[in-house]
């Protein structure tokens, strides 16, 4: 997981870490959401497989990494 800045990361609304992140998530459909010091947040819904998932989020943009 990425974003831009670092933030929070929250796995199915689960504290997992700061930004990078890397981690074991099931297999299945995960609502990954960023949250910044000053409550500025994100999320999006990232299929993860059995070869991994990646999400990430752009707050210059308010959206998801291109």
């Amino acid at each position: 997981m990425q974003s831009y800045p670092a933030s929070l990361v929250y796995i199915d609304g689960k504290y997992v870490g700061q930004t990078p992140w890397a981690g074991n998530v099931p297999v299945g459909t995960h609502v990954v959401g960023f949250r910044l010091e000053n409550g500025s947040a994100g999320r999006q819904t990232v299929d993860v497989l059995s070869s991994g998932g990646y999400a990430c989020w752009n707050f210059r943009s308010s959206r998801i990494c291109e």
